[in-house]
């Protein structure tokens, strides 16, 4: 069962702060996905300064993979210590989403009444 506190908390977030939500981008600067801000508020630190990857035929795209610091709240979400803690992992965990569940809600193309529909789905 998905976690509806953490999933509604997230929602009223991003709401309530539109302009730190960036819905393509797992994180860019201090702004992100629901996925980020559903780590941050479960307690997912970030690392710094910000890791960045190049693409070929892409511009500079933001590396999901180094994410976030070991702490805590990722101990508690069964990550170990030299794992590589990716924002979307953390999130969808701390979530309790499957696979599917979580690409259905973290897709890039989800606008605000999207997420609103796919919160109320996860929390029914």
């Amino acid at each position: 069962m998905a976690n509806a506190e953490l999933l509604n908390a997230t929602l009223h977030h991003i709401q309530e702060h539109p302009e730190t939500w960036l819905q393509p981008y797992y994180r860019q600067g201090d702004k992100g996905c629901f996925a980020y801000h559903a780590a941050r508020i479960a307690g997912g630190q970030l690392i710094s300064p910000q890791h960045v990857i190049s693409l070929p035929g892409c511009d500079t795209e933001l590396n999901r993979n180094a994410g976030l610091a070991y702490n805590d709240a990722a101990r508690s979400l069964g990550f170990e210590e030299n794992d590589t803690i990716e924002i979307r992992e953390f999130a969808r965990r701390a979530l309790a989403l499957t696979e599917d569940e979580a690409d259905d809600l973290f897709h890039s193309d989800n606008d605000l009444d999207d997420l609103a529909t796919l919160v109320a789905q996860h929390t029914a």
